[in-house]
């Protein structure tokens, strides 16, 4: 019974943490964000880019993977924090594709590359 409530409570936190950080969209895809309620340049930017939705779609998949991989309340801020971060740099770049791009890639590298150290 403990290691249920356990497993409630690290989900639990990942809900708490996760949800202001990124906004799972209902429809049939993953994006990170609504595209029906994209309202800053860079994310209707995204919205209107094929290969940033990709992308996005991806980050959103390894953002939600490194959360649950996490294991810890302090990983979990941490995590949390950087993607904070990272956001402000990608909404910098507001409708410059080749900055969304750039930025995008070396999130994912960076994402991708903490998802495979967590499984070893």
């Amino acid at each position: 019974m403990r290691n249920l409530t356990t497993k409630i409570s690290y989900s639990a936190l990942i809900l708490a943490f996760a949800t202001p950080a990124i906004q799972v969209s209902t429809t049939a895809n993953a994006q990170s964000f609504s595209c029906a309620n994209a309202q800053i340049p860079s994310e209707m930017a995204i919205c209107n880019n094929e290969n940033l939705l990709i992308k996005d779609e991806k980050l959103a998949e390894l953002f939600a993977d490194a959360l649950v991989k996490a294991g810890g309340n302090d990983k979990i801020q941490s995590i949390s924090a950087q993607h904070s971060i990272w956001l402000k740099k990608r909404n910098d770049c507001r409708v410059d594709f080749e900055c969304l791009e750039k930025i995008y890639d070396e999130r994912l590298n960076n994402l991708g590359s903490t998802n495979q150290s967590a499984r070893f």
